[in-house]
């Protein structure tokens, strides 16, 4: 039970930063675009 809650813990962490990374990259190229 504790194995299984801590690999989901870190997928959902590696989850979050990925989306977080995705979010940054599309506000990048959206300004690059608009400039």
């Amino acid at each position: 039970m504790v194995r299984f809650s801590c690999s989901f813990y870190s997928y959902w962490e590696a989850y979050c930063i990925f989306r977080v990374k995705c979010s940054i990259q599309i506000f990048v190229e959206m300004n690059v675009l608009k400039s």
